[in-house]
């Protein structure tokens, strides 16, 4: 009797043993994904949004986790000011997941919050190798334009020291430009949804940010060593700020 006893608790063990196996995650058995990288941090003023991009390989799932820990599957984040919703701000993650394995999660945060990151001097004053320290003295609105078939928000000074106008495309189709907030530079080749493309002279925007800030009357556009390319091949970095009344 003893004997079917130590035989029959032998079984439950084993039983038992397995069961706690199968709740274990499995181990991966594949190539396991780069971790995604996103371009942080991200900056949603309030009553703005935005939608988050990572970089993955391909054919990866993406997997987000927010600041309260729930999750969302898909291949882009948005993320939403909406009133009494300031959980949205803190640490973020995400991470490429496949059929046996996943990444490791990258991090990154969202802020309501925007800080340039140079110092560009006073605004309305732009300084590159091309123009030197050029000054500008109205302060114009944006207004609904388009550029490469996009609907954006555009901003013309023609009034500074070089005679030479600055142009400046915003991609929005809501009509508004929200603050604080960065974008890429680009040129009128890939000017896209996101994008911001600047015409200077007889230069253009390559690559780099701007960066748009505001107080109560202004909307400041802030360049951090910009590079920007003329007609006939030459590149300049420009770094400085424009404002625009609201």
């Amino acid at each position: 009797m003893k004997k079917i006893i130590i035989s029959l608790l032998s079984v439950a063990i084993i039983l038992g043993g397995c069961a706690k196996v199968t709740e274990e995650k499995l181990p991966c058995t594949g190539v396991k994904p780069t971790t995604p990288i996103v371009a942080g941090p991200v900056v949603v003023p309030q009553g703005g949004s935005t939608i988050v991009y990572a970089n993955a390989d391909p054919g990866v799932t993406l997997v987000w986790t927010r600041p309260d820990n729930t999750t969302y599957t898909g291949p882009a984040l948005s993320v939403e000011y909406y009133s009494g919703s300031s959980s949205i701000y803190g640490s973020y993650s995400v991470k490429a997941v496949t059929t046996n394995c996943e990444s490791d999660p990258a991090t990154f945060q969202v802020t309501s919050y925007l800080t340039v990151p140079c110092n560009a001097g006073n605004y309305d004053q732009l300084t590159s190798t091309a123009y030197g320290s050029d000054y500008f003295y109205n302060d114009p609105y944006f207004w609904s334009s388009t550029l490469s078939g996009y609907n954006c928000q555009r901003y013309s000074n023609t009034s500074n020291t070089t005679g030479l106008p600055i142009y400046v495309y915003i991609q929005n189709t809501s009509g508004s430009i929200y603050t604080p907030s960065q974008l890429d530079l680009d040129s009128t080749g890939t000017f896209s949804s996101g994008a911001c493309y600047i015409s200077y002279g007889d230069y253009h925007s390559v690559s780099g940010k701007i960066y748009l800030t505001s107080n109560s009357i202004d909307i400041t556009m802030a360049l951090c060593s910009a590079r920007f390319k003329s007609t006939s091949g030459q590149y300049i970095t420009v770094t400085g700020g424009l404002s625009a009344e609201h």
